[in-house]
């Protein structure tokens, strides 16, 4: 790896007001740096502007903080003057982060995510951050109190306050140190992960808004649901009412019964405490399908989860899963909504594809209408998405390993693979298919969503039928076990590329002897080896994080864009291959040109061999949910805005 030189490493951190719904980049009251030559020095909220162009202006500067996205939102948004320094720096690969580096230490060990606070990587790297959680004389945490020296000399601060304030930065300093002594992260790679982290922060930042009248619509409607279904369940014997319980109780076992006669599965009941727990009667080969249909728990008990319901085909049980479901909005998706503004935590898989949590807006409930209930600020939201992104990354990286152009260049030929896979397994020839999809055929649609399902599923190493059952469901796809092998068989006797793709995999064995050997695979455009990879985790790595190459550089383009006022609007969510941003009706064209502009540049710099499109559509509420006589574009090619 490329050496630092730490006498220009200059860590810094910032003391803010606090955060809250609405204020996630508040106001800057103390900005603290330290450089081993020069020492610790603090700023206070009118000299910050002063010292921080300094710093940016000095191109021979590298500047490291802990969760620095955050301190740059906040930069960005107090002092808008710095912006495109800040993101000339960002570009420069001049801005590194210690978390961001131990994230990528991990995946390069092949270790489980850990515990990422500075707090936490202090003491795994031996390093005491013994005021991180101190408080003051009224026992407040002092990390909490900065808000009172906004826009003061900083002569208030307590001698307390100053040593929080030189700790955070001292320790960052050493800790980096440590993490860059282990030559397992390149300054390229970190600094196009920050740049990433930067957007995904601003997105989190600006926030969702929720719509209150459809907000109490959703709720009034769950209630009413939830209390007529639990009547039902009462009067059948799947629920009981208890003393001293507000709500009535689930009956488990009478919902494990009447699955297990559904399904025709044999029973026995559990032993000791799990007396009246089912459990089914039946030898390893026939448990085995029951787990891969979904109908058995991780504990090897009946399941009672909204999949077996649903797929019973009992008009009751359908019922019950439909109460879980309704109970499931009340419970959580409601609690999402308490604030009029709301914002996701983002994260990065072993793949560097982006996770999102508390909430989870990158996986809203599809039933009921939970995203319906979000609006857009600005009035309109202008949606872009890649189409298959990643059988386009899948395409690129079979280019560059095996150098077979057959995927890339039907997909650049603007074939849709699904309708292709889904033609072999019809036995016809694509043009037919795609006139059977364009006339309704039902058997055409059918076989094209079994199709994504063996597009998604089988590249990435999945080799079992049983497995493959159980993948089916999430996509609404009922296969057996039979059907499953026989439709697995055709697409490894007719996708070649892939299968090629596969082999090449095999190379990247810790061990090609064993069997069960570990997978040691690069991450493509970076030099990251991630570690300790299953063969499934290997083959979905490449294309995966391909694909977030690809659409993390799309958002930084459309970020630096937004904040230094050439685009409209702000992007206010990813979703991997998805980004939304919150605009004014009017402004929705020119959201939606450079949107897609920015998108196709981003895909021709990181998939030269394949090309991509990029489909847009503007709504005034988050859906997926479009009639069939919706066009997204009027006549004149403009984008129609769906009311939702």
């Amino acid at each position: 790896m490329a050496a630092i030189d730490f006498a220009n490493v200059v860590c810094f951190d910032l003391e803010t007001a606090l955060i809250r719904p609405g204020l996630c980049a508040p106001p800057v009251s103390v900005c603290s740096t330290y450089r081993p030559s020069v020492g610790c020095q603090l700023y206070g909220t009118q000299e910050t502007e002063t010292a921080m162009r300094r710093l940016l202006d000095d191109t021979a500067v590298v500047l490291v903080g802990h969760n620095v996205a955050y301190d740059f939102l906040c930069l960005v948004e107090w002092y808008p003057s710095l912006r495109r320094l800040i993101f000339k720096a960002y570009e420069a690969g001049r801005i590194v982060d210690t978390g961001l580096c131990e994230r990528i230490i991990e995946i390069s060990k092949g270790d489980m995510r850990g515990q990422l606070a500075l707090d936490r990587l202090c003491s795994r790297y031996g390093l005491n951050h013994g005021t991180k959680h101190s408080v003051d004389e009224d026992e407040q945490e002092i990390r909490l109190g900065f808000g009172k020296h906004w826009g003061t000399d900083l002569s208030g601060l307590s001698p307390e306050e100053r040593s929080y304030c030189m700790d955070d930065v001292v320790l960052c300093h050493q800790l980096f140190e440590r993490q860059w002594g282990k030559q397992l992260v390149s300054q390229r790679d970190l600094a196009k992960l920050c740049r990433t982290d930067f957007c995904l922060k601003a997105i989190s930042a600006f926030g969702l808004r929720a719509d209150k009248d459809i907000v109490a619509k959703l709720e009034a409607e769950a209630r009413s649901e939830v209390a007529k279904l639990c009547e039902m369940a009462i009067e059948k014997g799947f629920m009981r009412r208890e003393r001293n319980k507000d709500q009535p109780v689930k009956t488990k076992k009478a919902y494990q019964a009447a699955v297990a006669e559904a399904f025709k599965i044999p029973t026995r009941c559990g032993e000791g405490r799990n007396r009246n727990v089912l459990y089914p009667d039946a030898d390893a080969k026939r448990l085995e399908s029951y787990q891969a249909m979904g109908l058995v728990t991780d504990t090897g008990a009946i399941s009672t989860g909204k999949g077996p319901l649903r797929e019973s085909g009992d008009e009751t049980l359908i019922s019950l899963a439909d109460l879980q479901e309704w109970q499931a909005v009340l419970n959580k998706d409601m609690k999402i909504f308490k604030s009029d503004v709301f914002h996701t935590r983002f994260g990065f898989a072993n793949t560097l594809r982006t996770t999102s949590s508390k909430p989870n807006i990158q996986n809203f409930r599809k039933k009921a209408g939970v995203r319906e209930c979000i609006r857009a600020h600005w009035g309109c939201f202008v949606a872009s998405d890649y189409v298959g992104l990643e059988n386009g990354t899948l395409a690129e990286l079979i280019v560059r390993y095996t150098g077979r152009h057959g995927m890339a260049d039907k997909i650049s030929q603007g074939w849709d693979f699904h309708t292709d896979v889904g033609a072999q397994l019809l036995g016809i020839d694509y043009q037919t298919m795609a006139a059977r999809l364009k006339a309704g055929d039902a058997d055409a649609k059918s076989n094209r969503q079994l199709a994504k399902v063996l597009n998604f599923g089988l590249p990435g190493n999945m080799r079992k039928a049983e497995t493959f059952v159980s993948y089916a469901r999430g996509y609404g796809v009922k296969v057996t076990v039979e059907q499953a092998q026989r439709i697995m068989n055709v697409w490894w006797a007719t996708q070649h590329d892939q299968m090629a793709y596969l082999e090449c995999i095999e190379t990247f064995k810790d061990d090609p002897d064993d069997r069960w050997s570990l997978y040691s695979v690069p991450i493509p455009g970076t030099d990251i080896i991630r570690r300790g990879a299953s063969s499934c985790a290997a083959a979905n790595t490449g294309f995966q994080a391909l694909g977030m190459q690809t659409a993390a550089d799309a958002l930084w383009y459309i970020t630096v864009a937004q904040l230094v006022g050439e685009m409209p609007g702000r992007a206010c969510a990813f979703v991997h291959d998805e980004v939304i941003t919150d605009t004014k009706p009017e402004d929705r064209d020119q959201v939606a040109y450079l949107q897609e502009r920015f998108m196709l540049k981003a895909a021709e710099e990181n998939l030269p061999n394949v090309k991509m499109a990029v489909d847009t559509v503007a709504m005034d509420r988050w859906t997926k949910d479009f009639p069939k006589s919706f066009s997204k574009h009027n006549k004149d090619g403009s984008l129609n805005l769906y009311i939702v």
